[in-house]
């Protein structure tokens, strides 16, 4: 260590950086006060290092780690985030805060990686970290700069021109049916008031009927997904070196085509898939912004500032654990109003309740290789607590790069999410990828996250003795009718095939879809009827792209098909979203009302309320029947009333094979009410609702229910805020 003086030369001579090192650092340099001497401090990075004597015996290292850990604790006091190594030149050890405890890693030989670390930490001056709170500050509509709100602005008069473009319009109207907004909303009910009043504000406009409502948010929901999207963008460019994928070394230089040309790269996914993220971005009904005819110069400027602005954030880290939180949350709840979120029925789980949930459920079934699916996974929060309780305490940095692999291999067949809105899985999509970024080297992988309805899944049907999956997805332009064969939907060649299916859509011959179809059919499977089918569906898919309507089906076909794949889940477990029957849009409730009254979720009763019913009751009986094992368990976040109103008698009968007389049992019962409002923004009571097949004999033993208290004074916002996973120091059983 004592060539030290010779890094600022060396940075200076190959990054025209100037980097200032202070030696013997005490209270004079610090400036308030401080025991003790450190050796030298740059960039908030406090450089410890002995003689290679000094750091021999049991006794010296203790000293020395006790030294290290005195300095950094006394500067964390100032609120920035320091970090430590201590070093003797041949052994090397790192201190650093998560989540404002100090961690420390075992001492390890130097190498070539630890000098990339202290290096690049070295180079940052603003080392600002993917925490919810710096994106929050920087991104949220009401940040200092602007620039989100500048954003949504202008994608809001992009989508008011007459001259907008037909794929715009397209990847609208069919955001706006996906999403279950209805043209026959009549706007005289409440939430729909409150809605279009916060848009108002945010577009200083007044919104008044519903065409204007949804450009609105779809403005915002697109505002949020570039943000996202570029948030990916910047973590990947600094793992892998790429000239395809790198931001731009001198933003003041760019042209607006070479950004529109970016951004399209971006959106089609390509800049992951070449990477092995094959469906990281998939060219969702987001991308309309840069498609021809759309970009101009004021969006390209917007979106500059936005990425000027994430230049400012680093990956770099000392934590040599597993480390993941949901960064998008926060600014999901930021960009989007309350009165939006609410009247769709949108609460976001906090972490420590998501945690709070999946332990218990995992405690339960007693199994170690568990396989769990959030089938409303919103931003992806409990896919971020299953993933956490696979990799437990083990420390990354210590895997082989074939333990990695069975690692990654592990997460991915045991954690999945669904969500129909797709906003919510791009978010869980880049949830997910983050918490596997460590693990990844050159494999490819398919996120287990898709766009689907948990409400209503594919069904399995027969054609011609030939066992089908069979879905229909509602278009603008009519339905595609989608009847696949179910070995090839569950084959290997299934996603390989969907993806080239993609590719050649546009070159608008129904016969090459036809052909490619057949190629990956098993010839027992090619009966007349299927051979029909496929025929069909190839004829729709060209049709679509004929009237100009295409670029996302087969997509969407094939998220929706990979939903049929699932089954032998142990756990089934998330926050679904509580909507009543009567406030969902009347071509959905129509959509679903068969669905429930063949699974004889409706009470019966003939007198007010009979036709009444929450959407989280039907995802979670249709979730159970379709995919849980016979020893899982279905863990819900769900209203109260499911147990007390007449209109849920049932649902609470949970038939999962009515026929065959086969129900699932409620074993117990969390509640929350005395917990501090965990939901901040409803008052809504609710329980955590634990079933499984177990038979429980009600009448004898009733329903056990376990209150929640918190106990201490410290408000639930803040612990939200705050939490550090120890659940205990906030809560009390």
């Amino acid at each position: 260590m004592a060539r030290l003086p010779l890094y600022p030369f060396f940075i200076r001579s190959f990054f025209s950086i100037d980097i200032t090192f202070e030696k013997e650092v005490g209270e004079k340099i610090v400036r308030h006060k401080f025991s003790g001497r450190m050796d030298a401090l740059c960039n908030d990075l406090i450089i410890e290092y002995k003689h290679n004597s000094e750091l021999v015996t049991e006794d010296q290292k203790e000293i020395a780690i006790n030294q290290v850990k005195s300095y950094i604790e006394q500067l964390q006091k100032s609120g920035k985030q320091f970090r430590a190594v201590l070093t003797d030149g041949s052994k090397i050890k790192y201190f650093y805060f998560r989540d404002n405890v100090l961690e420390e890693t075992p001492f390890s030989n130097l190498g070539i990686d630890d000098l990339d670390v202290v290096v690049k930490s070295l180079l940052i001056v603003e080392h600002k970290k993917f925490a919810p709170e710096n994106i929050v500050d920087d991104f949220s509509l009401n940040a200092r700069n602007y620039n989100t709100k500048n954003l949504a602005i202008c994608l809001f008069q992009s989508l008011k021109d007459e001259n907008i473009s037909e794929k715009t319009l397209m990847l609208y109207r069919e955001w706006e049916d996906l999403f279950h907004l209805s043209e026959s909303d009549s706007g005289k009910n409440a939430d729909i008031e409150k809605r279009r009043q916060a848009l108002g504000r945010i577009f200083a406009t007044e919104i008044n009927n519903n065409d204007l409502e949804y450009r609105a948010l779809f403005a915002l929901h697109t505002t949020y997904a570039i943000i996202v999207k570029l948030i990916a963008c910047k973590t990947i460019s600094k793992i892998a070196l790429n000239d395809d994928i790198t931001y731009f070394s001198d933003l003041t230089e760019v042209k607006s085509t070479e950004l529109e040309h970016f951004s399209e790269r971006l959106e089609d996914g390509y800049i992951f898939s070449n990477i092995g993220i094959i469906n990281l971005l998939e060219g969702d009904f987001f991308s309309w912004y840069c498609s021809e005819n759309q970009w101009n110069a004021e969006i390209a400027e917007n979106i500059k500032e936005i990425i000027k602005k994430l230049e400012e954030y680093t990956n770099v880290s000392f934590s040599h654990k597993y480390e993941v939180v949901d960064i998008f949350r926060d600014l999901y709840i930021e960009i989007i109003p309350a009165e939006v979120r609410h009247s769709f029925g949108e609460y976001f789980t906090p972490a420590w309740l998501a945690d709070f949930v999946v332990k218990n459920s995992i405690q339960k079934i007693k199994k170690e290789e568990w396989r769990a699916i959030d089938p409303c996974c919103g931003s992806g929060i409990f896919i971020v607590s299953l993933i956490k309780n696979i990799i437990g305490e083990m420390d990354i940095a210590e895997l082989s790069p074939s333990e990695k692999e069975v690692l990654l291999n592990k997460i991915t067949n045991r954690v999945m999410g669904i969500d129909i809105n797709p906003l919510s899985v791009l978010t869980a999509r880049v949830s997910y990828f983050l918490a596997i970024l460590t693990l990844r080297d050159d494999s490819r992988i398919k996120i287990p996250v898709y766009l689907g309805d948990s409400a209503n899944i594919p069904k399995i049907i027969n054609i011609d003795g030939v066992r089908c999956y069979e879905y229909n997805v509602t278009t603008k332009k009519g339905l595609i009718h989608v009847d696949l064969p179910c070995s090839f939907v569950e084959s290997n060649s299934f996603i390989e095939t969907m993806d080239y299916l993609q590719s050649v859509v546009k070159i608008g011959d129904a016969e090459i879809i036809y052909n490619k179809l057949l190629e990956n059919i098993s010839a027992s499977d090619q009966r007349e009827g299927v051979l029909k089918a496929l025929k069909v569906l190839s004829d729709q898919l060209v049709d679509l792209h004929k009237n100009k309507w295409d670029g996302i089906w087969v997509r969407i076909v094939t998220n929706f098909m990979l939903v049929a794949r699932i089954r032998n889940i142990d756990i089934i477990v998330g926050n679904p979203p509580w909507i009543k029957w009567e406030f969902l849009p009347h071509n959905y409730a129509e959509k679903i009302k068969s669905t429930c009254i063949d699974r004889h979720i409706f009470s019966g009763q003939s007198y007010m309320g009979a036709i009444s019913l929450n959407i989280c009751a039907l995802i979670a009986n249709v979730t159970a029947s379709s995919w849980l094992n016979d020893d899982g368990i279905l863990a819900f976040l769900m209203p109260e009333t499911l147990m007390t109103q007449d209109s849920y008698a049932g649902f609470r009968n949970f038939y999962i094979d009515y026929e065959a007389g086969k129900r699932l049992y409620l074993q117990n019962t969390d509640s929350w009410e005395k917990a501090g409002n965990p939901f901040i923004e409803t008052s809504e009571k609710f329980l955590t609702y634990y079933y499984q097949r177990k038979f429980i004999d009600y009448n004898a033993m009733g329903i056990p229910v376990r209150y929640v208290v918190k106990k201490n004074k410290t408000p639930i916002a803040t612990i939200n805020k705050g939490y550090s996973g120890n659940l205990a120091t906030n809560l009390l059983l």
